[in-house]
């Protein structure tokens, strides 16, 4: 089993490292333990923290990413 998958934000960014984090995507420590917080990554970190992981051979999740999901043909008539 893939350890990402069984990984949650806060994890990945001890694995990581938060100020790397933080460096990598350009913002304070702060924005990082805010993300942290609420449990998800801006979706715009995704390909600097994909790129982060890569380099620690560890697959980059995107349920760790608060992006747009996409909506069911149902769900929009609805």
């Amino acid at each position: 089993m893939d350890i990402a998958l069984m990984m949650n934000v806060s994890q990945i960014a001890d694995v990581i490292g938060r100020k790397e984090i933080a460096d990598t995507v350009s913002v304070g420590p702060t924005a990082v333990s805010n993300a942290i917080a609420r449990g998800a990554f801006p979706a715009s970190w995704y390909l600097s923290i994909k790129v982060l992981c890569e380099a620690r051979g560890v697959n980059c999740e995107t349920a760790w990413f608060a992006m747009v999901r996409p909506s069911s043909q149902k769900d929009a008539a609805a």
